[in-house]
């Protein structure tokens, strides 16, 4: 790319090659819409009184082509405080943008002018200020510390649940309620929100740990229950799957043989003393009048289907879903009694404060 000259717009030092130019008798380029600008203010300068030269008008530039035509010389001379243009040099070797005639490394693409070769160069980062990296930890410490509540929760609900899995264990196996157990599932918790918390404990982690002990402490022993409850049933009903049709019909006869004597009873408590042996302790069919018999079996003949299977259910205690629930709850707060309180008052107060602090206990 050597020896390639450049036209240079003397009124703006811009290279106009390819684009619209005018050219003077000696030799100097100007773009067009330069020449027509400097044309312009010298009209304005001429209207406002001020003496200047006519400003002559240049040949004319069809579809703004790239003719070199004469730009007239008292244009130039005449345009005040005119920036001198800076010489552009010679052309990279290496990627042919101008480089100025002193320039010892092309700063387009780092040919070296001395040596022809090209230079490599690094983009090195600029060194952090002590107080920028200051800002920046005490920005990302921000963002745990809002989450420490949370985080705290997760941590106590992973060592709430092997807390009360463990209690539920002991409930299963061994029948064991001790309240030291729920104590110990508090604990539990206070430890895993203070792990959760990292160094972020506060009264907020503190009471993420006592929601959690809470839950965990009724849950252990809900699942306890449930699986003592479980087994009671399993027991029930491979004992009623054991009976012969005919004596699940004979023990139903007799419930209904029984409720109908306890009713005679209340009518004539006087009248009807033998009834209340037969209650107690009766055998039937042998020990009950034939009239109660016809009338237990009349009444039992007389229920729907869905009577007659909710009436089998009672006798030979065959739990439904709803019974199921209601036998767990009643188990559950029967023994939630003043002792187990007091169990479940310490629990609460080791998660709060532990799980608050920086300490194990």
């Amino acid at each position: 790319m050597s020896g390639v000259a450049t036209k240079t717009c003397v009124l703006c030092g811009c290279d106009c090659s390819g684009k619209p130019r005018i050219k003077n008798k000696r030799g100097q380029y100007a773009r067009k819409a330069c020449f027509e600008r400097a044309r312009a203010e010298k009209s304005e300068t001429a209207a406002a009184g001020i003496a200047a030269a006519e400003a002559p008008t240049g040949p004319a530039f069809e579809d703004m082509s790239l003719a070199d035509d004469a730009l007239p010389a008292d244009l130039l001379e005449s345009i005040p405080d005119a920036a001198p243009v800076q010489s552009m040099g010679n052309p990279c070797p290496s990627c042919g943008h101008a480089v100025p005639a002193d320039a010892v490394i092309c700063v387009s693409c780092g040919h070296s002018m001395a040596s022809g070769k090209a230079v490599k160069t690094k983009v090195g980062k600029a060194k952090r200020s002590k107080d920028d990296a200051d800002e920046d930890n005490q920005t990302a410490s921000r963002f745990p510390e809002a989450l420490a509540p949370l985080s705290a929760l997760g941590g106590a609900a992973v060592l709430g649940m092997i807390g009360a899995a463990i209690w539920a264990f002991l409930i299963v196996q061994f029948d064991l309620e001790k309240g030291i157990v729920a104590i110990a599932i508090g604990w539990l918790c206070g430890i895993g929100a203070q792990i959760g918390a990292r160094d972020f404990q506060s009264p907020f982690t503190g009471l993420a740990a006592v929601v959690v002990a809470i839950v965990m402490i009724f849950t252990g022993k809900v699942i306890g229950v449930s699986f003592l409850l479980n087994d009671y049933i399993e027991q029930v009903q491979a004992e009623y799957a054991a009976m012969s049709p005919e004596d699940r019909q004979a023990e139903i006869h007799m419930w209904i043989a029984d409720e109908i004597a306890v009713e005679r009873i209340y009518d004539s408590p006087n009248e009807e003393p033998e009834l209340e042996y037969l209650v107690e302790s009766g055998q039937w069919p042998d020990d009950y009048p034939d009239d109660l018999q016809r009338e237990a079996i009349q009444r039992w003949e007389s229920m729907s289907a869905h009577e007659q299977e909710q009436f089998e259910a009672d006798v030979f205690d065959l739990p439904n879903a709803g019974q199921r629930a209601y036998g767990i709850g009643y188990v559950v707060a029967s023994a939630l009694g003043p002792i187990d309180a007091i169990f479940f008052l310490f629990a609460v107060i080791w998660a709060y404060r532990v799980g608050s602090s920086d300490n194990l206990a």
